[in-house]
């Protein structure tokens, strides 16, 4: 379904940031492992799996190389170098998180449900610069309606 939400981002998830996929199927690889093709030289790719909640339940809106590299201000070549750098590939992630984690979101995209829940592929992502007062005092005149 093609859906739009908006909704605080509660979390991103593991696997999100500077990540490998095997060049083969596109799938994720560990450690230049890929669960299909084995022992491949994995490419480097960014992706983030931010968990969205709107206080009717919560999803996992899945950002593409170009969604992730703008929210993470930066492209692969970039994210690899901050790696190197720290020595960690975790500090991609950690960034994206220090950037979006608290904040609400609008997001549009197919949404697909599976046994691991509500997933949300994203076609674009924005920020939303909301002001928590005007936003409480509209959902109270809802309520009190």
């Amino acid at each position: 379904f093609d859906v739009e939400i908006e909704a605080d981002i509660v979390g991103v998830r593991d696997g999100s940031g500077l990540i490998q996929r095997c060049p083969e199927c596109g799938r994720v690889a560990q450690k230049g492992q890929c669960r299909t093709h084995g022992d491949v030289d994995a490419e480097d790719d960014l992706r983030v799996k931010a968990i969205l909640d709107d206080g009717t339940g919560a999803l996992t809106a899945i950002l593409d190389t170009d969604l992730t590299a703008e929210v993470y201000g930066g492209d692969i070549e970039m994210a690899r170098e901050a790696a190197k750098e720290a020595m960690d590939q975790d500090v991609v992630a950690d960034e994206i998180r220090g950037t979006i984690v608290g904040y609400e979101a609008r997001v549009r995209g197919n949404l697909s449900i599976d046994d691991y829940g509500a997933n949300l592929n994203a076609e674009s992502f924005e920020l939303v610069e909301a002001d928590p007062v005007a936003r409480a005092e509209s959902l109270l005149a809802e309520v009190t309606r």
